[in-house]
């Protein structure tokens, strides 16, 4: 027992259960009503404080303020319902995605910076991805077209990361793209557009 660092009490009471756990049950000490929150809720106008207030002096429950707006969050009242994500309608074949990250990954026991180049059909989901260790407007150029040529197809319209590798100026829809010729877009057949980001 002292090995294990256990008392002799805990033990006993173990053998006592026979190697069974107790059922134990956590009741909440107050029962507070989800329909009773959430009807002084619209009446307060969403002000917790007064809430509080109504419940110890009107309903006679005593109860604590910090376990009033637990439970009102714990039950979501007065939140807006977030949508996880939103929906982009996709057409077959109507574009396609260019994005890079950088990742830092070992190699012979050093870590090396490598940009990942990832080309992405998304109605399909296709993908066409591959490792530099610079990359720059010349590779870009490169990646693309081995690319489309390894797919045998290019979407009308290619939605490019705010790279300065293909933006000349300006951000998201707004922003002007380098010239077709510089980045070889209309021999490929396709015409970039830039993300949105946040403040366009």
């Amino acid at each position: 027992m002292r090995q294990f660092k256990v008392s002799r009490n805990t033990v006993r009471a173990v053998i006592q259960q026979q190697g069974r756990m107790p059922l134990s049950t956590r009741r909440d000490k107050i029962s507070m009503d989800a329909e009773l929150l959430e009807r002084l809720y619209q009446q307060c106008d969403g002000w917790i404080q007064r809430v509080y207030e109504k419940l110890v002096e009107e309903e006679g429950i005593q109860v604590k303020y910090s376990t009033v707006t637990r439970r009102v969050r714990s039950l979501g009242i007065g939140k807006p319902q977030e949508k996880r994500s939103g929906r982009v309608p996709d057409q077959p074949g109507a574009e396609f995605q260019h994005d890079t990250s950088p990742y830092e990954i070992k190699l012979g026991g050093l870590a090396n910076r490598l940009i990942a180049s990832l080309m992405y059909l998304r109605y399909s989901k296709r993908r066409y991805l591959k490792f530099y260790r610079v990359f720059n407007r010349f590779k870009m150029k490169c990646f693309l077209h081995e690319g489309l040529m390894h797919w045998g197809y290019a979407a009308p319209e290619c939605i490019i990361g705010n790279t300065n590798l293909a933006r000349l100026r300006g951000t998201g829809p707004t922003s002007a793209p380098l010239g077709v010729k510089c980045c070889n877009f209309s021999r490929l057949k396709f015409f970039p557009s830039l993300h949105r980001v946040c403040g366009c």
